[in-house]
């Protein structure tokens, strides 16, 4: 197996924006009510203290990228992504596989407050989704600088639950990571804890080529991301 790697991130890293996250409410930036506004600001305020940003990632020579059959094979195991994603890693010679969660805190803040403040439990729960949004488009950017800098270039990146990959193949994924790497599990229904947590896979290679996301063609319905790349 190839050498793990690990990354983390500060809360401030990540930048978020605030326009993003009132978009996700379904508000104009400057048409959010009093009430949410003051949450939204002690929510960003207190973020930093719970989150727990970190992740790793293992780098895969690719044997055989078969797009028909939507098969990326590795050298010690096949994933099964999809024709529709496989056609998107053309070009590429490395497949870049990481973990990466927003942590255990973020979790654990909102269900505390879940008891007392259901909106602003709502709130949290959707930061959550944020931080490790947008901690993977960070860990993508880095990953994107440090490939140019070897003459190749990167895709954009794919989950399992995405674009027809089957959430099942989370197992395949975790298969590469030690157990409990980065404190990042899998149950039995192929969901990791921290919920706020993401797997996937982004391509590499001097052929490879990151496209701007078209969410037309992902199938997932009810997709919080879609609003924001529109």
């Amino acid at each position: 197996m190839s050498a793990e790697l690990t990354f983390e991130f500060e809360f401030s890293d990540l930048n978020i924006k605030t326009s993003d996250f009132i978009r996700l409410l379904g508000y104009q930036e400057n048409n959010l009510p009093l009430q949410l506004n003051s949450a939204l600001n002690e929510i960003l305020s207190e973020a930093g203290s719970h989150a727990e940003i970190r992740g790793g990632y293992v780098i895969k020579d690719i044997w055989q990228l078969d797009i028909n059959k939507g098969i990326v094979k590795l050298d010690n195991t096949n994933l099964s992504p999809g024709t529709i994603i496989c056609e998107n890693l053309y070009g590429s010679e490395k497949l870049i596989c990481f973990l990466c969660t927003a942590g255990e805190g973020i979790t654990k803040w909102a269900s505390i407050i879940s008891e007392t403040d259901p909106l602003k439990f709502y709130m949290i729960d959707m930061m959550g989704s944020l931080i490790v949004q947008y901690a993977v488009e960070n860990f993508h950017s880095d990953m994107e600088k440090t490939y140019i800098n070897h003459e190749m270039k990167v895709t954009n990146s794919y989950s399992p639950g995405y674009c027809g990959w089957k959430l099942a193949e989370q197992k395949k994924l975790f298969s590469l990571f030690p157990d409990n790497f980065c404190n990042i599990r899998l149950n039995n229904s192929f969901l990791m804890t921290p919920l706020k947590s993401v797997s996937g896979i982004i391509g590499a290679g001097k052929r490879a080529e990151r496209r701007a996301y078209s969410c037309q063609i992902c199938d997932l319905p009810g997709c919080i991301y879609r609003d924001l790349n529109r």
